[in-house]
């Protein structure tokens, strides 16, 4: 029993760990990379949480106001917002996309990227938890 248990301990223990900071330079260099992507995606849903706060605050205005000038001028100001949140939103999904095809892309570069590794499983995370977070 012992054995069994220093044996897959030791299995375990092999694996570079990324909370630890065990990893190589290409694997850091790598994972740099891939995180400038993922700022670039954060900043753009930053951008789009900022135009969507600000739709809503025009709307909560047209529920108050009642003059077909200002509310044809609040429309006028809400049109533009809508189509850059639309058009970011696109932005948005291309890039995770992209992103996505760069992690399978990543597993077949080298066998230090294979699927289950902890470089694979980081990308795949920060993946999936902007795309949760859009």
């Amino acid at each position: 029993m012992n054995l069994f248990l220093s044996f897959s301990w030791n299995c375990f223990a092999r694996e570079r760990d990324l909370e630890i900071g065990q990893l190589s330079l290409t694997d850091e260099e790598n994972l740099s990379n891939f995180f400038r992507e993922i700022e670039a995606v954060k900043g753009n849903n930053e951008e789009i949480t900022n135009l969507l706060i600000d739709l809503q605050n025009l709307n909560e205005e047209t529920e108050t106001t009642h003059g077909p000038k200002v509310l044809r001028g609040l429309r006028d100001r809400m049109d533009p917002d809508m189509v850059s949140v639309l058009r970011k939103a696109k932005i948005v999904k291309e890039k995770l996309e992209a992103l996505d095809k760069s992690n399978v892309a990543n597993r077949k570069f080298s066998v230090a990227y294979a699927e289950g590794t902890v470089v694979d499983r980081t990308r795949v995370n920060m993946t999936n938890g902007l795309r949760v977070k859009t």
